[in-house]
């Protein structure tokens, strides 16, 4: 029944080419200026914001005119790798970004899977953890545009790893155990769906698809490793092991983001090399 439920649920997403606006900006590559300015009436009324609608799509149509000069010129992909190794503090905080991506994919699945060693019953746990996800995203609409993405961000680690070490020293079936496993994953679901916007928004326009799915891609090493390290408690017979490891990683994740990553909020998106 799973499984029908999950086919079906799939099948709605072809209506989404009839939710999903198009981007204006590509409208107006395309001359289709008409829809665009449809599209930028709808979003001005669900902003509740004003919009020069005359200065909104000549700026569009500016910046799309200088990134498809930029792109093509066709750097190669040498060139581009050079450019971006001269910019060491982006290279520094690719690292960072890195490091939290491998970090926040080890410990969410680390504990999405293996919430049998969760006290309490493990069907009724299974629910919970999914639901957490749920109440992590309507948390990030709640928080991000108040107090931005580098805030939020560190708390999240911050108490997910705090919650995560003091699992293992609470006794193995303790209702405070499993209080904990939840606000930990909770944390870490907040953190993983806000890693998309901030990653997204710090990359130039051209390559930021690109690095996007890098990132995640190099992400999900740390997720195969989670099997590993909940192994490793069993094999020395620690089982709370585990927890303490992704504590400590969390928290060392959510410091080095704090101290050296950048705000991202209300800041102009960079379109080409020369703004990144």
């Amino acid at each position: 029944m799973l499984s029908v439920f999950i086919a079906c649920v799939t099948c709605l997403i072809p209506t989404y080419f009839w939710i999903v606006p198009e981007s204006p900006r590509w409208l107006i590559l395309q001359k289709r200026k008409t829809e665009a300015l449809r599209i930028l009436s709808k979003i001005s009324k669900s902003n509740k914001k004003p919009m020069n609608f005359v200065e909104e799509i000549e700026s569009l149509q500016n910046s799309a005119i200088s990134l498809y000069r930029t792109t093509d010129e066709k750097l190669e992909f040498l060139e581009l790798i050079k450019f971006f190794l001269k910019k060491r503090l982006y290279v520094f905080r690719t690292f960072i970004l890195v490091v939290n991506w491998t970090v926040i994919s080890a410990i969410y699945y680390g504990i999405s899977f293996f919430t049998e060693k969760i006290p309490g019953d493990p069907y009724l746990n299974c629910i919970l953890f999914i639901m957490v996800d749920l109440v992590a995203l309507i948390f990030i609409q709640m928080t991000t545009e108040r107090f931005g993405r580098k805030v939020p961000f560190t708390c999240a680690m911050t108490i997910g790893g705090i919650t995560f070490i003091l699992m293992t020293f609470l006794p193995n079936h303790s209702i405070l155990s499993t209080f904990c496993a939840l606000i930990g994953k909770l944390c870490i679901a907040f953190a993983l769906n806000l890693s998309f916007t901030i990653t997204s928004e710090f990359y130039p326009t051209f390559i930021r698809n690109s690095v996007t799915s890098l990132l995640v891609g190099i992400g999900r090493g740390g997720s195969v490793s989670s099997t590993y390290i909940h192994k490793f408690g069993e094999l020395y017979k620690l089982y709370t092991l585990p927890f303490f490891i992704f504590g400590v990683s969390s928290l060392f994740a959510g410091l080095i983001f704090f101290t050296f990553m950048p705000e991202t909020k209300e800041k102009t998106l960079p379109e080409n090399l020369d703004e990144f």
